[in-house]
């Protein structure tokens, strides 16, 4: 049985050093596609002539095809890390996990410890290819213009080229002579000496004073005539001088002579010369005072040069990351006339040409190289020092920032440039993140850090966590996919940590923490429907199905999504007043007889679903987060409707009297309190609807209802209900309920519900709770297209404005005593003005109270010791 591996593009060669490519693979057996589908652990395993070298570990996650037998190798940090220019070999060991007896796939050979059953898990080692073996080359990563291939130098190379350098100029320097200097003037005739040989005839010196008339010495030969010297002039710096000159014309650069001699200009250091050697005179005459010995040509100052402290304490060149990468070198620009060095290659000036203007000199000093120069292969502008030698090279170098030390070396043809650079690890990334609704999860933004620490950034790690969690779940990302959502273990209802690192060859960075919890909202749609059967059952609907909805501590799904997992019953006012916060939601219903259908969602799924006006601020023509409902029902302190603990509840006031008494509670031309209305209710007929599905409220919790008591339950009653809602028991289930922390949303005692009024069985009603009147038939009231009917008894059925599908009210009913469809009372007088209370009381029969319970039978002016009302505080 043949294995086959093969580069599926061909592509098997690679720079040294580039970070950026991949290795596509295939691997197949007799011919065909080799399956990866129980596969746990693909390894590539690199070898050279000398054997195994290095292995690398594919990511199982990068394996989309399992079926196509494709891997990708990314050639990474890690593999150049660990390999240098050469050709290599490689192999693919598949291991494999498989519910087969061993042997029973031809080829595979088993490593693992296996018994003899067919149902035991087995692994394998599957190798590739079987033969033909495949390889991948690593190639030198910068070519000289020459074709020399210049090499990536390790800090400790460096040192080591560049202190022999330095020992070597050191010794030409001490060995230099200058150039003859100029014929110093006569001195004291000295006593006659001893006739020595006859040397050479010097030049002829000016006439000295006239001496005692020595011995006749022996007449010498006539000497060469000597060089002429003129000088023209002078100069500030050497760019100045002639680019020709004739033989023997001189210029003073500073203190210095240069002549043009041989078709160039020669520095003859300053003007003063060390003395010539003296000729033969004839017999020594009487010693004469030492005259001043002449200077040698410039020496070079070493003074200015890097010592070993100044380059850098000696590195650890396993922690030295050695990288064409100059991205964070400085990059000063330079102009040809700033003055801040001895030799400037300005921008546009050719770095060749530059260097051998200056050739085969002992120039020496502070060097700078522009951006700009031709054939500076680094893109940046570099600051070090320069020097000529007698070799014909020109020699710079420099330290930069990070540790970035480069040199270059001219040899009158080409220059060679070497860098080597110092790495650390990268500087802290940053990090956005923000809940997408409809993907359930957080769409991040990473953005890199300011400085990659000198070695290319190889991955990001975005980790985040469950709040009140302790582990962290980490997400790998590459450098080059720095936005996503993350969904993975993203629950709604919960809040999330989030915290980003950076990564290169050195190590990691510190974390960047985004500074505050992250909250989710479900995005799910929650609905019920119902086919219209006297019943009054429901079937859930979305995201709803096959949830649980239990009371008084039993199980119940809902406390964790949508609308329901957001209400929060810990909210106070600064009267101390106590409420629920129901959170933002939108609706959708629908009425195609005999079906119909209520659906909710945190988000507004499309068109046809409405906002309830409880969540909109008129005034200023935007949506508001929440809406504060009481958790007790009202009572009136010190002229304000109040929702406390303790009290009991206010009756026997009129709808115009508890409206008045519940905006009091505004100040400072705050419009947000007001009493309780149709909008609001609407809002939480639909909560409670889809949650229990039913429209029979008393068959989850029967209330306060049938005489129970004598009269209404002080508020609080329900306080010690376990879970999110219950029902207290006095008898028979009859005591106060509590639906998420609102005490007796129905029973008890009837609600007072502003924002409805009633003329001649025509039904008005306002959407801005700042605009409430009673009696009042105009804008910005409004009048629903369906009338109501003179009808007292169970309902059957709600009258639907399309336009208006907030406002439901009862406009059928039978004498099925609150047996069938919706299970509640209403009654509606046929003429009159009259305003509307809902919920049912106390004392009404069984069956008669309920979240559907409607009546629209007493005036403005109507009051009644079964009816109360609550507060409503809008976020305004």
């Amino acid at each position: 049985m043949s294995k086959e591996l093969y580069f599926t593009d061909g592509n098997n060669e690679v720079k040294y050093l580039d970070t950026t490519a991949s290795f596509n693979l295939a691997i197949t057996q007799d011919g065909s596609a080799f399956d990866l589908t129980n596969a746990t652990d693909i390894d590539v395993k690199v070898a050279n002539d000398t054997g195994y070298v290095f292995t690398k570990s594919i990511d199982m996650a990068t394996i989309k095809q399992p079926l196509a037998g494709l891997i990708t190798m990314p050639v990474d940090a890690e593999v150049m890390n660990a390999l240098v220019p050469d050709d290599y070999t490689i192999e693919v060991w598949v291991t494999l996990s498989s519910l087969v007896t061993p042997g029973s796939q031809e080829g595979l050979t088993d490593d693992g410890s296996t018994t003899s059953t067919t149902t035991a898990t087995t692994t394998y080692n599957a190798i590739f290819p079987s033969d033909d073996p495949q390889g991948f080359t690593i190639t030198e990563n910068v070519m000289s213009d020459s074709g020399d291939v210049i090499p990536v130098m390790s800090l400790d190379t460096f040192q080591q080229e560049f202190d022999q350098l330095k020992t070597d100029l050191t010794n030409k320097v001490a060995t230099l002579q200058g150039p003859q200097g100029i014929q110093g003037p006569q001195g004291i005739q000295g006593p006659k000496g001893d006739t020595g040989a006859t040397g050479d005839t010097g030049p002829q010196g000016p006439k000295g004073d006239k001496g005692d008339k020595g011995d006749q010495g022996i007449q010498g030969p006539k000497g060469d005539t000597g060089q002429g010297l003129e000088i023209k002039g002078k100069a500030d710096t050497t760019y100045q001088l002639p680019a020709t000159a004739s033989e023997g014309d001189g210029y003073l650069v500073a203190e210095e002579l240069y002549i043009w001699t041989n078709n160039a200009w020669k520095d003859c250091g300053q003007i003063q010369g060390p003395a010539g050697k003296d000729g033969k005179d004839g017999a020594t005459g009487p010693q004469g005072p030492q005259g001043p010995a002449g200077k040698d040509g410039t020496q070079v100052d070493l003074s200015n040069y890097a010592t070993q402290q100044q380059l850098a304490t000696k590195a650890d060149d396993s922690k030295v990351v050695h990288t064409t990468d100059t991205s964070n070198w400085q990059k000063h620009k330079l102009t040809g006339d700033d003055g801040s060095a001895k030799f400037v290659i300005a921008s546009g000036e050719d770095v060749d040409t530059k260097l051998k203007s200056i050739i085969g000199t002992k120039d020496t000093g502070k060097l700078l190289v522009d951006i700009d120069a031709k054939n500076n292969p680094t893109g940046h502008s570099l600051i070090g020092e320069y020097f000529c030698d007698f070799d014909g090279l020109v020699t710079g170098y420099g330290i930069g920032p990070d540790g970035a030390m480069w040199s270059f070396t001219y040899n009158g043809t080409t220059t060679t440039w070497k860098w080597s650079l110092t790495a650390k690890a990268p500087g802290i990334p940053s990090l956005t993140a923000e809940y997408d609704v409809s993907k359930k999860g957080f769409d991040y933004t990473v953005t890199a850090p300011e400085s990659d620490g000198g070695s290319e950034i190889i991955g990001y790690s975005l980790e985040y966590q469950k709040q009140g969690g302790t582990d962290w779940t980490k997400v790998a990302l590459n450098p080059d996919s720095l936005t996503g959502t993350v969904t993975d273990g993203i629950e709604a209802g919960n809040d999330y940590l989030f915290r980003v690192n950076a990564e290169n060859a050195v190590g990691s960075s510190d974390y960047f923490t985004v500074s505050d919890p992250l909250p989710t909202v479900d995005g799910n749609i929650y609905g019920v429907s119902w086919d219209g059967s006297s019943s009054g059952a429901l079937q859930r609907t979305d995201s709803a199905v096959g949830l649980k909805a239990g009371i008084n501590g039993a199980q119940n799904d809902f406390d964790t999504r949508g609308p329901w997992g957001l209400m929060d019953k810990t909210v106070t006012d600064s009267y101390g007043n106590a409420f629920v916060r129901l959170p933002k939601f939108y609706i959708r219903k629908t009425q195609n007889k005999p079906l119909s259908t209520w659906q909710v969602s945190l988000v507004k799924q499309g068109d046809d679903w409405y906002l309830p006006n409880c969540f909109y601020d008129f005034d200023n023509k935007k949506e508001l987060d929440y809406v504060d409902v009481s958790r007790y029902e009202g009572s009136i302190i010190s002229g304000k409707l109040q929702s406390k603990t303790g009290a009991t509840p206010t009756t026997s006031q009129t709808i115009v009297q508890l409206r008045s008494s519940a905006v009091a509670n505004n100040t400072d031309g705050k419009k947000g309190y007001h009493l309780w209305d149709v909008h609001t209710l609407d809002a939480l007929q639909t909560l409670f609807t889809i949650e229990f599905a039913t429209l029979d409220s008393q068959s989850i919790m029967k209330g306060v209802a049938d005489d129970v008591l004598s009269g209404a339950e002080v508020a609080g009653a329900a306080d010690g209900i376990k879970g999110s809602s219950g029902n207290v028991n006095h008898s028979n289930g009859y005591g106060s309920m509590t639906y998420r922390g609102i005490e007796n949303l129905y029973g008890n005692l009837a609600m007072w519900t502003d924002g409805l009024n009633i003329n001649n069985l025509s039904l008005y009603s306002c959407d801005d709770a700042t605009k409430y009147a009673s009696d009042m038939f105009a804008s910005p009231y409004y009048k629903l297209n369906y009338s109501l009917q003179p009808i007292g008894s169970n309902i059957t059925g709600l009258g639907f404005d399309k336009d208006h599908p907030s406002v439901e009210a009862p406009t059928s009913a039978n004498n099925d005593r609150y047996n069938t469809y919706y299970h509640d009372d209403s009654y509606v007088t046929s003429s009159g003005n009259h305003v509307v209370y809902t919920g049912g009381s106390w004392n009404w029969g069984a069956g008669y109270s309920g979240l559907w319970f409607w009546y629209g039978d007493g005036s403005s002016s109507y009051v009644d010791s079964t009816i109360g009302s609550r507060l409503l505080k809008k976020a305004l």
